[in-house]
């Protein structure tokens, strides 16, 4: 083997490229080490005047991968975390915390996280159960999207999607002039056994019930029970 300062000296040590005089960088007195950079401020800085790329390549028949590894003692603490800064200020990370299982220590979830002003705050996490909340650390339903907080908790027969707020609530379907809007119900024998629809060609809706048109309402108001070209207000057929 090799050993430069087997002495522990507070010594740099500096390798120079052809054009770059800190291409590699030793800070003795730290125990940091630069590449681009004579001033590392962590134990390894990457630094260009144009731009920094690093590369994992495996030739053979596997994959790469970064490992970040922390033995936490508390639930929701960060293990690892990739940050973005805009000239020194975070203005975006993505962390991956512990989970609630502080024993076993099997268990994680991860945040999403943006400025908007210099202040970081959690706008999206991913719970170790596979739930996503929006707004939400701790998500009612598979998606639920929160903006503000009801008192109130999803049924659980529907808690798939979750639209919470303090006041109203609610979702858009935003179609074309021409085209449609609509909510289809499907089972494994039919994928439209069911749907509500709104046609925005005439400004009409309809629903539909067992793979067929029940209920029309057209853009005057006019409703048709069992004929989709109703005539007057409460017309049947």
């Amino acid at each position: 083997e090799v050993v430069f300062n087997e002495d522990s000296a507070d010594i740099d040590f500096r390798v120079e490229s052809d054009g770059n005089a800190n291409m590699l960088f030793v800070d003795g007195g730290n125990n940091r080490v630069g590449i681009g950079t004579a001033s590392p401020s962590n134990q390894l800085h990457l630094e260009s005047a144009t731009s920094t790329t690093m590369l994992m390549k495996n030739t053979g028949n596997s994959g790469s991968q970064i490992d970040g590894d922390a033995n936490r003692s508390s639930a929701d603490s960060t293990i690892m975390g990739i940050v973005g800064k805009w000239n020194g200020t975070s203005v975006a990370d993505m962390l991956i915390v512990s989970g609630a299982d502080t024993t076993h220590k099997d268990d994680g979830e991860i945040v999403f996280r943006t400025a908007p002003s210099g202040t970081l705050g959690e706008r999206m996490r991913i719970t170790s159960g596979g739930n996503i909340g929006i707004g939400e650390s701790s998500p009612l339903a598979t998606l639920h999207v929160k903006q503000a907080d009801s008192g109130a908790s999803v049924h659980g027969s529907a808690d798939q999607l979750a639209i919470e707020n303090s006041s109203n609530a609610g979702l858009s379907i935003l179609s074309g002039t021409s085209g449609e809007g609509a909510v289809y119900f499907g089972d494994s024998g039919d994928n439209d056994i069911g749907r509500v629809r709104y046609n925005h060609s005439d400004n009409s809706m309809d629903f539909k019930t067992n793979a067929s048109v029940a209920m029309t309402i057209d853009s005057s108001g006019n409703v048709g029970i069992g004929t989709t070209s109703p005539q007057t207000v409460g017309g049947g057929k």
